[in-house]
């Protein structure tokens, strides 16, 4: 690859001439002259990571097509989020499958979020199961037996709720993002079926290890499939004997789950009946009387940094 250094001056006269379209005049979806396109790959390989940002975004597909081999070789994979989102899926398109296949590969983990937008624009129109790309159909049986691994794990008890970052990790390795919702989805229903009551040590643990995995899964699962899994433990907190016990339990969730618990005491605070409402209105008042005290920094950041969960 060539390298700023080494530019002869006819390169530097080609770098010049891009940086004053790009900066100064302020062009867009810039097009490149083939014996221009070693020399903007060597300066966004050795810009400033917001220099090389701006350069990229400017960029049109047919230029970003021919640069994208030694892109994926030298800068990895972190500029494709710098491509402009116009411009980024019809780039993606154009590049051979092979090199289609090994962002996907590599992205899976690195940019979830990434890797959902481009898969569907693959032209080999396969998705990653395992270390294969499969047709899409292939994997029910797959999915069938995630469940059944996943709730093992949340059954068994010499697991610890830390083992479930490993656990969800390895499913978005495994699957692609509607398949990862589907495997949740059927985890959650199942918990959700049985109602474990969450008055045991071992029955919380079991909750605690689901919530983990839900954590490191922040897009798998729509939050309205949550809310009958988090009114579990609303209603566990409710039968709790007093506030120390209820932040000692809740802060040990995940904020993730943190955030929505309390937004569904909130929510108690206006409900018709009474009884709930005071019970409601009682315990988030003795919650942030509480706070303060020490060992509960989850649930102090969650009532402290989430806009909607405020303080009375």
């Amino acid at each position: 690859m060539v390298r700023l250094s080494d530019f002869t001056d006819e390169q530097t006269a080609i770098s010049k001439a891009i940086l004053e379209r790009i900066f100064v005049r302020l062009e867009r979806f810039v097009g490149l002259q083939p014996e221009a396109i070693d020399v903007v790959v060597a300066m966004i390989v050795e810009a400033e990571d917001h220099i090389a940002r701006l350069i990229t975004q400017a960029l049109g597909m047919a230029a970003l097509i021919q640069m994208a081999p030694a892109l994926v070789e030298s800068r990895g994979l972190v500029w494709l989020e710098w491509v402009a989102p116009e411009v980024l899926t019809g780039m993606f398109s154009g590049l051979r499958v092979p090199l289609q296949r090994k962002i996907l590969e590599d992205i899976y983990t690195q940019s979830p979020y990434l890797y959902d937008v481009l898969r569907h624009h693959s032209s080999g129109q396969m998705v990653r199961v395992g270390n294969a790309f499969v047709s899409k159909a292939k994997g029910s049986v797959m999915i069938e037996t995630r469940v059944d691994r996943l709730l093992s794990l949340i059954m068994d008890d010499t697991e610890a709720p830390t083992d479930m970052e490993a656990a969800a990790l390895v499913l978005r390795r495994d699957f692609d993002w509607d398949d990862v919702v589907r495997v949740v989805a059927e985890v959650v229903a199942e918990m959700t079926r049985l109602a474990l009551p969450l008055v045991t040590a071992t029955d919380f643990k079991k909750y605690l290890k689901l919530h983990w995995m839900l954590a490191y899964l922040p897009r798998s699962f729509p939050n309205e499939g949550r809310v009958p899994l988090d009114r579990i433990v609303v209603d566990a907190i409710y039968r709790m004997p007093d506030i120390q016990w209820v932040l000692k339990v809740l802060n040990q969730f995940p904020r993730e789950t943190i955030a929505p618990v309390l937004e569904l005491i909130r929510a108690d605070k206006l409900d018709s009946d009474l009884s709930k409402r005071n019970r409601a209105t009682k315990l988030m008042n003795d919650v942030t009387a509480a706070i303060d005290m020490p060992n509960f920094e989850n649930v102090r950041w969650v009532l402290d940094s989430v806009p909607v969960v405020t303080k009375e």
